[in-house]
């Protein structure tokens, strides 16, 4: 019989009130009568596409990238208040390497390089997407508008 390999590793990623809801309502606003967004795929997407940004791909790994801790303009706010939600998403283990990757060039912890490329994801997809009210609707701090 052959050894069970893994294609998954679960990240728990705690949040706030406003980002579970963020999350919930743009999941919400991307879904169609054919498809279904789920959180995990949100913030795997919106994770990996920012670490890739930031020049963290599968292919690559970060290798062409520089070594010394970059400035991440993505980070969330920091906050007092304790955080009131927990998810777990599960990633490809490509996948989260590379989120890794960014999340310590970056100086942030994997949840929070997570809840931070969210926030991005949703302000570039309302830009992308100006007619869709659901996701318009959705409420993104200042810092990510612009």
């Amino acid at each position: 019989m052959a050894e069970q390999t893994r294609n998954a590793k679960n990240v728990s990623v705690r949040m706030y009130e406003d980002e579970h809801q963020a999350m919930l309502d743009t999941c919400a606003a991307l879904s169609g009568p054919d498809m279904k967004v789920e959180p995990s795929l949100l913030l795997t997407t919106a994770a990996v596409e920012e670490a890739s940004r930031l020049g963290f791909t599968p292919s690559t790994g970060g290798s062409g990238v520089q070594s010394e801790p970059g400035t991440w303009e993505n980070a969330p706010p920091q906050r007092v208040e304790s955080f009131q939600r927990r998810v777990t998403i599960t990633l490809h283990p490509l996948h989260l390497q590379v989120v890794r990757r960014a999340a310590e060039w970056a100086g942030t912890e994997v949840p929070r390089f997570i809840i931070g490329s969210m926030w991005r994801f949703i302000a570039n997809r309302q830009h992308a997407e100006p007619r869709n009210a659901k996701l318009r609707a959705t409420r993104v701090p200042e810092k990510y508008r612009t």
